[in-house]
């Protein structure tokens, strides 16, 4: 026993792993049970001694031949505290369509308190089988009834402090046992060791000379479309203005590709440059302008965005050491706070904000995060570098009140199901489920991704076709208009003594029908 309780004290001031050192003690034991003077061949085929080691074991929280007791707990009724933290633990009865709201102590719905819904997460699931295991009865508490909340906490650590003042008996997720923790209350066998990872943002190596960079902006497929629309424009505006064109050449192919050269010059110099005399081919030049102004904006915009995501430089600390030779900050959450700063005395640690993850910027050169945070806040922009910073052992709060029998019993539990692998399955199941993996093949798409695509710019292919459809419409109907016309239409392209006879045929009509008027009519149409 007293071997034991020094190997704990020495777990709580240097985090070593009781399970290593409950090894050491107990081959210690049976081995002086064994040599002892007074202790004979025959003592050792008695049931004493492997009853003392099982309850030895099991008092270490190590697994055991006889594992947990069975509804043992039936008796008690825990206070237990829950709250809403994915992948961690999580009610059920919360949807998208469904908020339960259990952190607001005014609107904090019913269900908060039914600890048959808290259910999801693989904290929650993991605490269930406890429960069912052990048989104890709950009482729900959320950090809508906490006694003292501290807005300037964490929920972590807002729950650590409602366990450590009496007001809860336990909480099932992933607390960190720091120093300042084990000081407020008793905590459960280690459920999993935190590794603290050491993040920084991502160095973009600079990319070299590339004469396609300039076509990078834009997918193979958007400059095939653009390139089609614009020799329809061109072609459009050929046809709606060919009955005003004046010179014989101009109404055939030569006009034709004059057009279009027009149509692929205003696009490269941002302008129309198509003088249009009908209103067909001013409604199609209108269409033309929105088309160029929009594809002009978007093109640069994206060129900006693909020459700095692939030529900026992002200066990037290597290693934490590197990080204390260059005296440079550091963020963190708040529970890490005090645990970085006994590690590393002469490092500045900042961290400005509880919730969230602390983003490496102008004030922090990098960040140290645990892995489970790490993987829900990872992208491109970030990157793990060097070793790990240490490690921290998670485990569930117990209330000193509540410790003695509650706490070996429900590590026992946990040891029987490390021991079987349905926490590491289910702990497995839920990283896969809620965070994607980022690798580098995933950022070298993501950085290809960045070029718009028919997706992106569908929406002004649209509008600037409509307005093309609407000249073509209205060319289309004047020209059926001037067919069922008598009079033939001015033809600019006809030869002079055509345009003469043209104005002859007129006036003679006028002629005749001014002389079928009456001589008052004559008279009046004369003045």
């Amino acid at each position: 026993r007293l071997c034991f309780d020094k190997c704990k004290r020495a777990h709580q001031h240097t985090h070593t792993r009781l399970d290593v050192c409950a090894c050491c003690v107990c081959v210690c034991c049976v081995c002086v049970a064994l040599m002892h003077e007074h202790t004979t061949a025959s003592m050792c085929k008695r049931t004493r001694v492997p009853v003392k080691l099982a309850a030895f074991l099991l008092l270490l929280g190590l697994p055991s031949s006889q594992g947990a007791c069975s509804g043992c707990l039936s008796h008690l009724t825990l206070r237990v505290v829950f709250f809403e933290d994915q992948p961690h633990c999580g009610n059920v009865a919360e949807t998208l369509d469904t908020q339960l709201h259990c952190n607001s102590k005014a609107a904090a719905d019913p269900r908060c308190f039914d600890p048959d819904l808290w259910r999801k997460g693989w904290s929650c699931m993991f605490f269930q089988r406890v429960r069912e295991k052990l048989g104890f009865k709950v009482t729900v508490l959320t950090p809508a009834n906490f006694s003292n909340f501290n807005p300037s906490e964490s929920l972590w650590t807002n729950a650590v402090g409602e366990v450590g003042r009496g007001n809860a008996d336990l909480s099932p997720g992933y607390f960190f046992e720091t120093s300042i923790r084990r000081e407020t209350c008793h905590f459960t066998r280690v459920i999993k060791p935190v590794l603290l990872k050491f993040i920084t943002s991502r160095t973009v190596v600079a990319a070299g000379f590339s004469v396609m960079t300039i076509f990078a902006p834009f997918r193979g497929s958007v400059w095939a479309v653009l390139a089609a629309f614009i020799l329809s424009c061109g072609f459009c505006l050929w046809l709606v203005e060919r009955p005003r064109l004046t010179r014989a050449k101009d109404r055939g192919g030569h006009g034709l590709l004059v057009s279009c050269w027009d149509s692929l010059f205003g696009y490269l110099s941002s302008s129309v440059t198509h003088q249009a005399r009908t209103w067909p081919g001013r409604i199609i030049v209108i269409g033309f302008g929105f088309f160029i102004y929009v594809m002009a904006a978007s093109y640069t915009a994206s060129l900006v965005t693909f020459l700095q995501s692939r030529d900026q430089e992002t200066r990037r600390v290597r290693d934490i050491d590197d990080l204390l030779t260059k005296n440079l900050a550091v963020c963190t959450h708040g529970s890490l706070h005090n645990t970085l700063r006994a590690s590393f005395p002469s490092m500045e640690v900042r961290f400005p904000a509880v919730e969230g993850f602390p983003v490496p910027d102008g004030e922090c050169a990098a960040a140290v995060l645990d892995e489970i945070a790490w993987l829900a806040n990872t992208n491109c922009s970030r990157i793990s570098v060097g070793d790990p910073v240490g490690t921290l052992p998670a485990s569930w709060p117990v209330g000193r009140s509540a410790a003695g029998s509650l706490e070996g019993n429900i590590s026992a539990v946990i040891a029987e199901f490390q021991e079987d692998g349905s926490f590491a399955a289910a702990w497995s199941a839920g990283l896969r489920r809620l965070y994607a993996p980022v690798t580098e093949e995933a950022c070298a798409r993501a950085r290809e991704d960045s070029a718009l695509d028919l997706k992106d710019l569908s929406g002004v292919f649209v509008i600037s076709s409509c307005f093309l459809v609407a000249g073509l419409v209205l060319f289309a109907y004047r020209e059926c208009q001037g067919a069922r016309s008598n009079e033939p239409d001015f033809d600019c392209g006809a030869p002079i003594h055509a345009h003469i006879q043209l104005v002859l045929d007129r006036l003679e009509k006028q002629a005749v029908a001014l002389a079928a008027l009456s001589p008052a009519a004559q008279e009046q149409c004369g003045a």
